[in-house]
This record gives structure tokens, sequence and C-alpha cells, in this order.
């Protein structure tokens, strides 16, 4: 199989050296951010047949991303309320001492 490869230079503006990066889809160049980022050239590749993962991996990972979102969700949100709650105490107790 052929794909064509998108070679860019990029760097950070705090860096002394910049890297080589390449992606499989063309990338728009950026001067003006924190990060450089300039067109090098395209190189079409011969790469191996890959064969894919099978549907039930693919949605096991997907399944398996999703549920950690909801944890981290669930923690913070859990965090949130925790401190609404004791700001509501505290106002009460305010109101009961006045």
């Amino acid at each position: 199989m052929k794909i064509t490869l998108y070679f860019y230079h990029e760097q950070w503006t705090f860096d002394i050296d910049g890297k080589i990066s390449a992606f499989s889809f063309e990338m728009p160049e950026d001067v003006t951010g924190p990060r450089l980022r300039l067109f090098m050239g395209a190189h079409e590749v011969d790469v191996p047949d890959i064969d894919l993962l099978p549907e039930s991996e693919i949605k096991h990972v997907m399944v398996k991303g999703l549920r950690k979102q909801k944890e981290e969700l669930q923690a913070e949100t859990h965090v949130k309320l925790q401190k609404i709650d004791d700001q509501i105490q505290q106002l009460l107790c305010i109101e009961a001492n006045l």
C-alpha cells in the first residue's frame, strides 16, 4: 500500500532545536503561535498491509476510555458539589448566628 507522508519542521518558540514530524495528512503551516510548523515536503512510501483491529477490540478500547472519562467527571462533580454544600452550610451558620 502506498501512502503520502507530509514532513514538517516543528519548533516551540522557547526551544533551541526543532524536530521533523511526519503526518499522513496535510497540516496547516503555523508561524504565529508559540509553535512554529513549516512544510518541508511530501514523499510517497510503500508500507506493508496491516490488518485492522477487530471491531470488538476497538469497541472495548472505546468503552474503557468512556468509563475513565465518566469516573473523572464523577470525581470532579463530587468535589464541586461538596464545595457548594460547604458554602450552603456556612451561610446557614451565619444566618443562625444573627
